[in-house]
């Protein structure tokens, strides 16, 4: 069997993590919760690896993520991002359970995109060559959203 650089059962690990944090959008579900807990979850796992790591309330009620590896300068930039945030769960079985069935991890965000986002976590273990790597819990397409456009200034700012 081949080497992996990302060990899967970390990786499915840090998945279930997530997927265990309900963080409904309240902009599309009233009453959701929002993403600070989960926010504060991947904070802490940046930390944790090594990386400056912080949330940032980007609108009222609405938080990124943030982690940065400092390089030693002159050297490209690596930027991992993800959106923490789900759709509602209306007439789903135990949307933040994260079963695993047939190698496969089911539940509300496990594939948009939680999934995305642990795969970002776990490989901060990997890219020991990085001069430098920053990960945030934002949309990276051009948008006209307010959690995009406060990751964009903090990153200016940076």
């Amino acid at each position: 069997m081949p080497q992996t650089i990302i060990d899967p059962q970390r990786l499915t690990d840090a998945v279930a993590d997530l997927v265990a944090i309900e963080s409904i959008n309240p902009a599309l579900v009233p009453g959701g919760s929002g993403e600070l807990k989960v926010a504060r979850h991947v904070a802490e796992f940046l930390s944790y690896a090594g990386l400056e790591a912080e949330v940032v309330e980007a609108a009222p009620g609405r938080f990124n993520a943030v982690g940065v590896l400092r390089g030693r300068g002159g050297g490209r930039r690596l930027m991992l991002n993800g959106h923490l945030d789900t759709v509602g769960v209306d007439g789903m079985e135990g949307p933040f359970s994260a079963r695993v069935e047939g190698g496969r991890l089911y539940g509300r965000g496990a594939q948009d995109m939680k999934g995305g986002v642990a795969a970002a976590l776990v490989s901060r273990r990997s890219p020991r060559r990085a001069r430098s790597m920053a990960t945030s819990s934002s949309p990276p397409w051009p948008t006209k959203s307010t959690k995009a456009r406060a990751l964009a200034r903090f990153f200016e700012a940076a």
